[in-house]
C-alpha cells in the first residue's frame, strides 16, 4: 500500500475538515521522515515507502482512533453543573411570604424564573453548536461593536436608574452589560495575535473605559478592567512588556489613592461620597443612613445558623445582589456555602476547559468568560460578608433577573462551544 492510499483510508474516517488537514500534514511528515530513513538503509523508493506505511499500522484502526479523538464532544459535566444551579435558582423564590407578596405576584415571579431558565438552556445549546474559531479573524469588528454600543447607549439613552443610563425599547432595558460579550470576543481575538503593538493595545483599552466611566456603571467598569488585565497576562506578550504595564497600572492606582486622600483632606469630596466610604468601614455610625444595609447584613450573619432559618431580617435586594443573605437567613450557612461551592465548580470547569484548548483565540475567550463569571461570584460572596463595598453585581443563575441569568448562560454556551471545537488546531 502506498502513502496516498493509506492517507485516503485514514482520512475517510474523520469528519472535520480542519482535523483532516491537521492529520494529513502530521502523517505526511511522519511518512516522509520514515521513508528517508529506509532509503538511507539501501531500500528502493517503493520498498522504503511500503515500510514507512507499514510502521503506522492498520489504516482502518488508525482512522477509527483519530475519529474518536477529533469528534466534537459535549462537556456533560459542565452541563450538569449548569442545570443544577438553574434549579437552585428557584430556592430564593421559595422563601417568599404571602405577608410580603400576593399569591399572584409569587406565581408571576415563578413563571418568569421558569422562562429565564428555559431561555438560558436554549441559548447555551444554540451557542454550543456555533464554531467560534472562525471569529478569531474579526477582532476589530467585535471590539468596534462593543465600543459602538457604548457610544450609542450614551447618545440615545432614554432612561436613568440610580445614576446609571439605559436605553429602553419595547419594554427591554439595554445597558452597558450588553457590551461585555463583544469586548470579550474582540479582545480575545486581538490578543491572540502577536502582531498587535503594545501601544495600540493600551489605546484601545482606554476607549471603552472612558465610555463606561461617563455613563457611569462602576460594576461593568470593574469587570471589564479585570477581564482585560487577565487576558493581557494570558496573552503572548513578553514578560518585560507585561511587567511594564503592571508597573504603570500600580502607579495609576497609587496616584488615584493619593488623589482621594488629598481630596478628603481638602474637603473636595462630596458629603454623600464621604459618607458612603465611611459607612463601609464603620457602618454602626451610619446605621440610619448609608450604613443601614451593612448593619443588617452584620446582624444577619451573626444570627445565622449552620442549618435552617434564623430570625427574619428584611434586606432590600434580597433576590438580586444580596440573594446570598436571603439564602443564609432561610436555609443556613452550610447550604448557602454549598451553592457557592457549586458555582465555584463551574468556574473551575471553565478554567479546566481553557487549559485544554489548543487554539489561542479559543483559550482566551474561555478565560474571559471565566473572569466575568468568577468576578461576579467572588465579589457578591465577599460583599455579603461585608468584605467589600456594596454594588449592584448579582450572583450568577441564583439572583432573580433576566439579564443576570441569560447573560451568564451566554458564557456557558461559549465555553461549551470551545470545548466542542477548540481542541482542533486551525491551520489557516
Amino acid at each position: 500500500m502506498n502513502s496516498n492510499d493509506f492517507l485516503q483510508i485514514v482520512l475517510g474516517y474523520i469528519q472535520s475538515k480542519e482535523a483532516k488537514q491537521s492529520v494529513r500534514l502530521e502523517l505526511t511528515q511522519h511518512l516522509q521522515k520514515a521513508k528517508a530513513a529506509w532509503l538511507a538503509k539501501g531500500y528502493s523508493e517503493l520498498e522504503a515507502e511500503a515500510k514507512a506505511v507499514a510502521e503506522l499500522g492498520n489504516p482502518m484502526t488508525l482512522g477509527k482512533s483519530l475519529k474518536r479523538l477529533y469528534k466534537p464532544k459535549i462537556d456533560w459535566l459542565l452541563w450538569t453543573l449548569f442545570a443544577a444551579v438553574l434549579l437552585l435558582g428557584f430556592l430564593p423564590l421559595l422563601t417568599l411570604e404571602e405577608s410580603q407578596f400576593t399569591p399572584q405576584m409569587i406565581e408571576s415571579l415563578f413563571h418568569e424564573k421558569v422562562v429565564q431558565a428555559m431561555l438560558s438552556i436554549v441559548l447555551a445549546i444554540i451557542i454550543m453548536f456555533i464554531d467560534f474559531r472562525q471569529w478569531a479573524r474579526f477582532g476589530y469588528l467585535f471590539y468596534g461593536l462593543g465600543v459602538g454600543f457604548l457610544i450609542f447607549l450614551f447618545l440615545f439613552t432614554n432612561q436613568a436608574i440610580n445614576g446609571e443610563i439605559y436605553f429602553e425599547l419595547f419594554g427591554m432595558m439595554f445597558h452597558a452589560w450588553y457590551a461585555l460579550p463583544f469586548l470579550c470576543i474582540g479582545w480575545a481575538a486581538l490578543l491572540s495575535k502577536p502582531s498587535l503593538p503594545l501601544s495600540l493595545m493600551l489605546i484601545l483599552a482606554l476607549i471603552p473605559m472612558y465610555w463606561i466611566t461617563i455613563m457611569p456603571n462602576l460594576p461593568v467598569l470593574f469587570i471589564y478592567c479585570t477581564m482585560l488585565l487577565i487576558l493581557f497576562l494570558s496573552s503572548s506578550y513578553s514578560r518585560k512588556q507585561k511587567s511594564i504595564v503592571l508597573s504603570g497600572l500600580l502607579l495609576v492606582i497609587l496616584a488615584s489613592l493619593l488623589w482621594i486622600f488629598i481630596s478628603y483632606r481638602n474637603g473636595s469630596i462630596a458629603p454623600y461620597q464621604l459618607a458612603r466610604i465611611s459607612a463601609f468601614f464603620n457602618p454602626e455610625a451610619y446605621a440610619t443612613s448609608e450604613g443601614y444595609v451593612n448593619v443588617l447584613l452584620n446582624q444577619l450573619i451573626e444570627q445565622a445558623q449552620w442549618f435552617g432559618g434564623s430570625s427574619t431580617v428584611v434586606v432590600v435586594g434580597s433576590f438580586s445582589h444580596l440573594v446570598l443573605a436571603q439564602l443564609i437567613q432561610s436555609y443556613g450557612l452550610v447550604p448557602t456555602l454549598g451553592i457557592v461551592g457549586l458555582l465555584l465548580s463551574i468556574a473551575w470547569r471553565l478554567f479546566h476547559i481553557s487549559q485544554n484548548i489548543r487554539l489561542p483565540f479559543g483559550r482566551l475567550v474561555v478565560i474571559g468568560a471565566l473572569v466575568i463569571f468568577a468576578t461576579q461570584l467572588l465579589y457578591v460572596t465577599a460583599m455579603t460578608f461585608g468584605l467589600v463595598p456594596l454594588t449592584s453585581l448579582t450572583l450568577p443563575f441564583i439572583s432573580y433577573g433576566f439579564v443576570s441569568t441569560v447573560f451568564n448562560a451566554l458564557w456557558i454556551g461559549i465555553a461549551l462551544s470551545m470545548y466542542r471545537y477548540g481542541r482542533i488546531i486551525s491551520l489557516h
